[in-house]
């Protein structure tokens, strides 16, 4: 029976991965299309940055056994429940999943499954108040405390496309502007999401600096 299980939670883990290598491999290879063909930047040419693949959840049914969360779904979700840390709930949801084989999904309803999860959330008071943004003190006034991992260029960079303020703590920390570039430091789930919006913005990636 161990042995058992433990082919089982192998077998899992190795169509986890695959799912995202495939997924990964193939938007990797668009990004390096787009970038060998000069049109990388502008908004409608990000396909190879949202079909990298950040976390995928089991399902039933015949066909896949993993469902992929793009960066694309990712980044809509954001939009849509500004003050919901989307990612973790993601990942909630999926741990939830990975403990309740009966009460999981079809890759066609995950979409669906995800979005209730989200809106229960939200719901349920997880999702926090919109955050503080630093004001102008009157002269004589203590100053108050706010500190943000986010440069002030960015910051401006990020709201003049509309982005709300938990997006931008979230994945633009400790990225740097210089002119059009913008210098990403985290290759990761948050990277990915910075590297979407940096390109609609219309501004140069650099990761890992």
């Amino acid at each position: 029976m161990a042995n058992k299980q433990i082919e089982k939670i192998v077998d899992d883990l190795l169509a986890q991965f695959r799912v995202r290598l495939i997924a990964n491999l193939e938007g990797l290879a668009a990004l390096a299309q787009q970038q060998a063909q000069g049109t990388l930047l502008g908004a409608e040419n990000v396909t190879g940055i949202d079909r990298l693949v950040l976390m995928s959840f089991p399902v039933v049914g015949t066909g896949v056994k993993r469902w992929a969360l793009t960066v694309a779904q990712l980044v809509e979700w954001e939009q849509l429940y500004p003050n919901l840390d989307v990612k973790a709930e993601c990942r909630k949801a999926s741990a939830w999943l990975e403990a309740n084989p009966s009460r999981r999904k079809t890759a066609k309803g995950m979409p669906a499954c995800l979005v209730n999860w989200l809106n229960r959330a939200t719901n349920s008071g997880r999702a926090a108040a919109p955050a503080a943004r630093p004001v102008a003190r009157a002269s004589g006034e203590p100053r108050r405390q706010y500190f943000s991992s986010v440069p002030d260029d960015v910051r401006a960079l990020c709201d003049r496309a509309g982005l709300n303020t938990h997006t931008i703590e979230e994945n633009f920390k400790e990225c740097r502007l210089d002119g059009k570039r913008l210098y990403i430091p985290d290759p990761g789930t948050a990277g990915m999401v910075a590297r979407h919006w940096a390109v609609k913005m219309g501004v140069t990636v650099v990761v890992g600096s």
